[in-house]
C-alpha cells in the first residue's frame, strides 16, 4: 500500500512539474518544417522528425543515462588557468574569444560583446538538487563580465537556456536576446523581455558592423514532459566585414549542413562546434555532433579556425569525461586533417583570432 500511494505521489509530482515547466509552444504560419504544432528536422531532403520513425530507439539511451547519472565516473576539475577578468571591448577586426563553460562564449569584436548560451548555474535543471550538475567552474565570475550587448539563445533546454543566469545578465545588462522561434513568451513569462525571435533564415541587423542570422541545426527542443519540438532549435552566424563566426549550438551532423553551405559559400572565419554528449551513437549521432562530426563541419563549411564546445562542464551522456577532447586531439593527428585548425580551450581560457 505504501507503494502504491508512492506511486501515485511521483505520477501527480511529473504532472505538477510538466504544467509549470513546460513551453506552451509557437503559434504562427505553417512552414517547410513547422507544420501547426510541431517543429521538425530536415531528413534526406525533407521534413520528418525521428521520433517518428524510431521511438524505442529513445528508450534505451534515457535509461542507460538514468543509470549514469547514479554511477558517473566524472569528477570536479579546477580551471586551469582560474577565472579570466576579460577586457571591456575589443574593437576593429580582432575577434577574442573567451571560453566560459559548456557553450557559453564570450565573443568580442567590433567593439560588441556577445554571449553564446549562458550557463551559470551549478545544475542544468529546473530543480536545485536534481539533474546534471558541473564538474567546472565557470570560466568568467558572472559579476566580472564586460557589458553584454547581446545574447545568441540557441533553444530551450536546460543547458543553454537557464533561466537565472538569464535573469542575473537582464538585470545588469539589459542585453538583446536573439533566440529561435517559440523562446520570447515562455521567456517573457519569467520576466525576461527585450528578447528578438528568429526562423532558420531569418536575419537581423544589430549595428552598422554586425548583423545576426538564424541557420538550421539538427535537434529538438523541450523543458518538460509534454512540450517536445513545440519550440524552435538553431544555430547562429554572426555577419562580420572581415570574415563570419558559426555558432552551431547544439545540433548532429545532417542534411542542413549542405544548406549552410549553400547560403555562406565563401565559408567561415570562425566557428563554435559541439563534440561532446556524443554517445551512445544509436541515439546519439541525431542530436549531437562528436568529435568526427565537429570536423567533417568544419570541412563541409570551409570553417578557417574552430574551437569545439559542448564538453567538459556537465556529464549529459554516457562517455567518459576526457574522450571528446581526447578524440578530437587523436584526429587532429591525421594526415587528412593536417589543414583543420581547432584551438581547444578550457573554461576561462582565452584565444585572440587576428588572421
Amino acid at each position: 500500500m505504501i507503494l502504491f500511494y508512492f506511486s501515485i505521489a511521483i505520477v501527480v509530482g511529473l504532472i505538477v512539474l510538466n504544467y509549470i515547466y513546460r513551453a506552451r509552444g509557437y503559434k504562427g504560419p505553417r512552414s517547410d518544417h513547422f507544420n501547426g504544432r510541431h517543429f521538425h528536422n530536415i531528413f534526406l531532403g525533407t521534413v520528418n522528425d525521428i521520433s517518428y520513425t524510431v521511438p524505442l530507439v529513445e528508450q534505451f539511451p534515457r535509461l542507460s543515462f538514468a543509470l549514469k547519472k547514479i554511477r558517473t565516473t566524472w569528477k570536479p576539475r579546477p580551471l586551469p588557468e582560474g577565472q579570466k577578468i576579460p577586457q571591456k571591448r575589443v574593437f576593429g577586426k580582432d575577434i577574442v574569444i573567451t571560453y566560459v563553460n559548456h557553450s557559453t562564449v564570450l565573443i568580442q569584436t567590433e567593439g560588441v560583446n556577445i554571449l553564446t548560451d549562458p550557463i551559470w548555474s551549478h545544475r542544468a535543471s529546473p530543480l536545485p538538487f536534481f539533474g546534471p550538475k558541473r564538474y567546472m567552474d565557470p570560466g568568467v565570475d558572472l559579476h566580472k563580465l564586460p557589458p553584454i550587448d547581446f545574447i545568441l539563445l540557441s533553444h530551450n533546454h536546460y543547458d543553454h537556456m537557464d533561466l537565472w543566469t538569464l535573469r542575473q545578465i537582464v538585470r545588469g545588462h539589459d542585453p538583446l536576446i536573439y533566440t529561435t522561434l517559440g523562446n520570447k513568451k515562455y521567456l517573457a513569462s519569467y520576466g525576461i523581455h527585450n528578447t528578438v525571435e528568429l526562423d532558420w533564415g531569418h536575419a537581423v541587423r544589430f549595428s552598422d558592423l554586425v548583423s545576426i542570422d538564424c541557420v538550421p541545426a539538427q535537434h529538438f527542443s523541450a523543458r518538460a514532459i509534454s512540450d517536445r519540438r513545440k519550440t524552435l532549435w538553431g544555430g547562429f552566424v554572426i555577419r562580420l566585414l572581415h570574415g563570419d563566426i558559426y555558432f552551431a549550438g547544439d545540433t548532429g551532423y545532417g542534411p542542413h549542413i549542405s544548406h549552410i553551405q549553400k547560403m555562406y559559400p565563401d565559408g567561415f572565419r570562425f566557428g563554435l562546434l559541439p563534440i561532446g554528449a556524443f554517445e551512445p551513437r544509436l541515439y546519439m549521432k541525431t542530436y549531437h555532433t562528436g568529435p568526427d562530426e565537429a570536423i567533417t563541419i568544419y570541412k563541409d563549411l570551409g570553417v578557417r579556425r574552430a574551437m569545439p564546445i559542448h564538453f567538459g562542464t556537465f556529464d549529459l551522456s554516457l562517455e567518459a569525461q576526457d574522450v571528446p577532447v581526447d578524440r578530437l586531439n587523436t584526429l587532429l593527428e591525421l594526415e587528412e586533417n593536417k589543414d583543420v585548425r581547432f584551438d581547444i580551450l578550457y573554461n576561462g581560457m582565452t584565444l585572440t583570432v587576428q588572421d
